[in-house]
């Protein structure tokens, strides 16, 4: 069982314990939930009220704090604007929106409110023949298409992006776009590369502004740092006068059915086929999507099915690792270190007879040991006595097999076969040995038990719960611990070990002196005579043949 694979099983069971405690522990609100006020509502608009992000409560406080009133005098009905326009004080009529559009009697009427010294400020991106043209002909829409957007106010710049749902989206920025507006009489307060956005038409006492551009007092840009000073200075067009808000000036666009426009241009009759009513319903064009994903599915799995047969390409196997696999596995088999050394004499004379074609198995005399130890610049009494332990018969134990394979090593590597690259990374490999399983998995089982009987004692309404929760809690996340963190580790010469809890210790094989095998404990004494104790019990089988072939290499036991 891998690592992953245990943490994988832990993680489900968590969860499925927390899902079992939600249902259990939630409380009936008979058949009635409350939904939750989501704050990021990208959809509505233009709404004084609304702290969404396309709302404009943000700027509404600009304005209060500009003329020390309340925009609340909201008008949306023709008959709160004439109650509006027949009381005789002066007022800044102010709209904010996508379209602006009066009939023509009222536009007049609150143009006469503005000879008196009143003001009509207008945010709009688009407005009505009759209200566009009473300002100047000379007034015509161009926008640029960007992501961003640089306005000019005076000697300050202030650099605007378009965002939507955290996202840096391209926008049409309006403006004016004639750039000799002064020569008409028109004040530009603030431009796009040159191209008016904001301006100001003198109108006997007071004045109208225009604003081709809405969006840019949304909450989203106030959020904005530039967007922020932008707003501020925009503000100071207000006076202290009551801000009158024109919602009845919004042009809503209603919502334009495409099949019925699709069959009025066409000169037919209106779509009456069960597709229609499909396309209306959301269920229902989701239930269509789903059969053709389904019809889609089969179609390419069937036709997997019924194709001819390919001869599937298999690559090579690593022939050194399945030699290394060989002998692992007759060594956990077996136990039997005498078999693992004939696979190793044999290893050696085929090494020896592919690099330098003596083979070693047939030889009669002692001419091919001889020229062995010409071609590979070894002394041949060191052959001899390598050859004399590899091919003994009698019994070996463990530690005298892992000398033997430390010599034969030695010759791979004074004869040049194995690289020096080949050993650095020999000894940057980590051999990892775990703690015992077994422990791990009595935690886990205590700990599943707690949480189990904790969660029946909090149904129950039993005070109990509540302390084995965190207990059975202490005991997985334990279990956790012991799985993750390795007991020991050996990279090349050093051996690091990893308590539970605290700093790991790392040790070199030069540092030590000696290492005791006794019972249950593994004593390393160094050599300025302290020592570390490991519990073997801890290690398991594998893992103290493995701590023990270690110190057998290094000439510590």
């Amino acid at each position: 069982m891998s690592q992953q694979f245990k943490y994988l099983l832990m993680l489900m069971i968590v969860v499925i314990m927390v899902v079992l405690v939600w249902f259990l522990g939630a409380e009936k609100t008979g058949g009635y939930t409350t939904a939750a006020y989501v704050s990021t509502n990208w959809e509505d608009k233009y709404d004084w009220q609304s702290q969404d992000p396309y709302g404009l409560s943000l700027f509404k406080e600009r304005i209060e704090a500009r003329t020390d009133t309340t925009v609340s005098d909201f008008i949306d009905t023709p008959e709160q604007l004439d109650s509006a326009l027949k009381i005789g004080d002066t007022s800044t009529y102010l709209f904010v929106g996508e379209s602006f559009g009066l009939y023509d009697k009222e536009i007049d009427t609150i143009l006469s409110k503005v000879v008196r010294g009143s003001n009509l400020i207008v945010f709009s991106r688009k407005m009505t023949s009759n209200i566009f043209d009473r300002f100047d002909p000379v007034l015509n829409y161009q926008f640029d298409y960007t992501t961003k957007v640089v306005i000019g106010r005076k000697s300050s710049w202030y650099k605007l992006y378009n965002i939507y749902q955290g996202d840096t989206l391209p926008h049409d920025w309006l403006c004016f776009g004639n750039s000799k507006l002064q020569d008409h009489g028109i004040d530009v307060i603030s431009n796009i590369r040159g191209r008016a956005n904001f301006i100001r038409i003198p109108v006997g006492e007071g004045s109208v502004y225009l604003h081709s551009g809405p969006e840019t007092f949304r909450n989203v840009f106030l959020l904005q740092k530039d967007g922020f000073r932008y707003a501020w200075e925009v503000s100071k067009i207000f006076k202290k006068q009551k801000v009158r808000v024109l919602n009845i000036g919004e042009l809503k666009q209603e919502p334009m059915d495409f099949f019925e426009e699709l069959n009025q241009n066409k000169g037919g009759k209106k779509d009456d086929s069960y597709l229609q009513f499909i396309f209306k319903s959301p269920p229902l064009l989701a239930a269509m999507g789903m059969m053709l994903l389904s019809l889609i599915l089969f179609v390419l799995f069937r036709a997997k099915r019924i194709r001819p047969e390919i001869p599937l390409y298999r690559k090579k196997r690593n022939q050194s690792a399945v030699f290394v696999e060989t002998i692992a596995s007759i060594y956990r088999n077996r136990d039997n270190p005498s078999a693992v050394l004939q696979l190793h004499r044999k290893n050696f004379y085929q090494t020896v007879l592919k690099h330098f074609f003596i083979d070693l198995s047939k030889r009669t005399d002692h001419r091919e040991i001889k020229h062995l130890a010409e071609r590979a610049g070894i002394e041949s009494t060191e052959i001899d006595k390598l050859l004399k332990d590899l091919e003994q018969e009698t019994v070996l134990s463990e530690n005298e097999l892992t000398k033997i394979v430390k010599r034969k090593n030695e010759f791979y590597k004074q004869a040049g076969l194995i690289g020096d690259d080949i050993i650095q990374r020999l000894k940057q490999k980590e051999l990892r040995i775990y703690r015992s399983v077994w422990l791990n998995f009595v935690f886990t089982m205590v700990g599943l038990a707690l949480i189990f009987i904790g969660t029946y004692f909090l149904v129950k309404a039993n005070g109990a719960g509540i302390l084995l929760w965190p207990l059975g809690a202490a005991m997985l996340t334990l279990a956790f611990i012991r799985m993750g963190r390795p007991y020991v580790i050996i990279k090349g010469d050093e051996l690091q070990m990893i308590p539970l809890f605290g700093k790991k210790i790392t040790l070199n094989s030069n540092q030590i002196n000696r290492v005791e095998i006794s019972g249950n404990l593994c004593v390393i004494h160094f050599l300025d005579e302290q020592s570390v104790l490991i519990r073997i019990g801890e290690l398991g089988s594998t893992g103290l043949h493995r701590l023990e072939r270690y110190f057998t290499e290094h000439d510590l036991i």
